[in-house]
């Protein structure tokens, strides 16, 4: 658990998707660096879909951000770990 800070930008949000980075070290993605999540962030536009809503792109980060659920070969990601994630 912890507070994470992300920075999210939605300026052309619904019609395409959102930038997203995250601004606090979590163990799970590079810091300030744009993450490439499939149908949730703008590096598959091919994939967005304007029904997903805020909530479901937080969601998503979020989700990627656990050790047994996440892959650490995509844009912005790494691969901590399990005691890193204890300490952030």
């Amino acid at each position: 658990g912890g507070i994470y800070h992300a920075i999210v930008d939605l300026s052309e949000y619904p019609i395409k998707a959102p930038s997203v980075a995250v601004a606090t070290p979590c163990g799970a993605y590079k810091i300030n660096v744009n993450l490439c999540l499939v149908g949730i962030t703008n590096y598959h536009p091919e994939s967005w879909s304007q029904g997903t809503s805020i909530e479901g792109i937080i969601n998503a980060v979020s989700a990627y951000m656990l050790p047994s659920s996440r892959l650490s070969n995509g844009i912005g990601m790494i691969s901590s770990k399990p005691d890193v994630y204890k300490q952030l």
